[in-house]
């Protein structure tokens, strides 16, 4: 129920960032990028200047449902938690460099000229899902926390054939469709610059 009552919320939020009057179109727009990335800013981008992201993946592939499904890395309220030290950059980094941070690391890429319209569409859509709160760990706020313990790689290993590899595949290459990925590979090399390339 607790789960149901945030995924409403965040689907209100959607509703309202995607309309017609929102946000002067540019939130619909942000909506677009976050949904449809390799074609619009990526390498499917039919203008070779406007490939911002570097490989097939879209900022879907890992926030679920364009940012808005419980426990799936939910974008509600992210825009509110900006400014904010981080520690892997060690510094206050703005909205705009968390966004560029995902394009440059986990996307491959490069940033996003600052006032270009997809940098401000992008903005305007996390903000507009901003108007949720942010849900607790038990909504699916999907906090990502160091485990109080060492990993055990032979239990992830078990969990990850069980669960995992029926949509990222077992050797984690996940599935493509259209030049592009229908589930997201976790260690491919056009998957991101931070994870190891695997080809077992």
């Amino acid at each position: 129920m607790v789960a149901l009552s945030a995924a409403v919320a965040l689907a209100s939020a959607v509703s309202t960032a995607t309309g017609a009057d929102a946000l002067s179109g540019e939130a619909a727009y942000g909506h677009e990028l976050i949904v449809r990335t390799d074609r619009l800013i990526g390498p499917a981008a039919p203008d070779p200047a406007r490939r911002y992201s570097g490989n097939g993946l879209t900022c879907q592939s890992c926030h679920l449902e364009a940012g808005t499904k419980p426990h799936g890395l939910s974008l509600a309220g992210a825009a509110a938690a900006y400014p904010k030290f981080r520690a892997r950059s060690g510094k206050v980094v703005t909205l705009t460099d968390r966004i560029d941070e995902c394009l440059t690391r986990s996307m491959n890429g490069r940033p996003l000229p600052p006032r270009s319209r997809e940098a401000q569409a992008i903005t305007a859509y996390l903000k507009t899902l901003s108007r949720a709160p942010r849900p607790a760990a038990s909504e699916g706020g999907d906090p990502l926390v160091e485990l109080a313990r060492p990993a055990d790689p032979g239990r992830g290993g078990r969990i990850y054939a069980q669960i995992c590899a029926a949509c990222h595949g077992v050797h984690g290459r996940g599935q493509h469709a259209s030049g592009g990925y229908l589930t997201p590979p976790l260690w491919e090399r056009r998957a991101s610059t931070t994870a190891p390339a695997w080809d077992g």
